[in-house]
């Protein structure tokens, strides 16, 4: 499983690269008033998004964990 935490920034940064294309892809088709390119785009954008929510719930869910983890225990008397 650390493999798979290694590999996420590398994910995220991919997924990231992918919506900047998918905006400069929607530019372009508003750009040159390409109406197939423009829906093309904004759905590629769309599944980009789509595959960065599980990702961005996982960082998400690590990072409260590293948290809790970190501040100290208060012991009742």
């Amino acid at each position: 499983m650390k493999h798979k935490d290694k590999d996420a920034p590398f994910h995220l940064a991919g997924w990231t690269l992918f919506l900047v294309c998918a905006f400069l892809f929607f530019y372009v088709a508003v750009r040159d008033r390409d109406l197939i390119l423009a829906l093309a785009s904004l759905l590629f954008l769309a599944g980009c998004i789509a595959f960065l929510i599980p990702l961005l719930k996982k960082n998400g869910e690590r990072a409260s964990l590293s948290s809790e983890d970190q501040q100290p225990e208060s012991f009742e008397k």
